[in-house]
């Protein structure tokens, strides 16, 4: 079973994307999801997300947290 930390990072993960859905609805419309501009756009949210899910975790367990290493972070990881 994954640890309670994890599974909190999971479900947070995809809140965030909810609550990020309308911007990444229009940058599709507007662009196009198969557009390099629309890739680049998407890989820069879900990079967005992956740093805020850092931060409120590391906030609530009041220490930093690292990204799990089977975690499929935009940059290899890097954040």
């Amino acid at each position: 079973a994954a640890p309670r930390q994890e599974l909190e990072s999971i479900i947070l993960h995809e809140l965030t994307h909810l609550l990020l859905q309308p911007i990444q609805d229009c940058v599709t419309t507007n662009l196009g999801d198969g557009s390099q501009l629309g890739k680049e756009f998407s890989d820069s949210i879900e990079s967005a997300v992956e740093r805020l899910i850092i931060l409120f975790v590391s906030f609530r367990y009041g220490k930093p947290v690292l990204p799990y290493p089977d975690q499929n972070l935009v940059g290899g990881g890097k954040v």
